[in-house]
């Protein structure tokens, strides 16, 4: 794959994806997998964020690493004890939140246009 074709990434219904930014086409599809007999994450809303070479998605209290190139499944957290909600998640300039049943993206001021 080309690496300097520009992506987005998208997350729903247990699943990430990859279109190109120029067409809309979709590039890459991800199932997100959990090791339980029930999948926890096969019908729930997943937040996205690219933080530096892996792309970081959260889905009913698990958290994996993917690869953003190919949508390749690197890691996977379920964080244990910690339930099963919405994750929060932040780099130095933009936090992911889920705020009264609504996803919100905030950047810090300095990274606004």
């Amino acid at each position: 794959m080309d690496r300097e074709k520009k992506m987005i990434y998208c997350g729903t219904n247990g699943h990430v994806f990859a279109l190109d930014v120029k067409d809309g086409k979709e590039v890459w599809r991800t199932k997100l997998k959990t090791k339980f007999v029930f999948n926890a994450a096969s019908s729930g809303d997943v937040t996205v964020i690219l933080v530096n070479d892996v792309l970081i998605a959260s889905c009913n209290g698990h958290i994996w690493g993917l690869k953003p190139e190919t949508g390749q499944i690197l890691w996977h957290n379920d964080l244990p004890s910690l339930g099963n909600r919405f994750i929060t998640m932040c780099t130095s300039n933009v936090s992911i939140q889920y705020v009264h049943g609504q996803s919100s993206d905030h950047q810090t001021e300095q990274n606004r246009p």
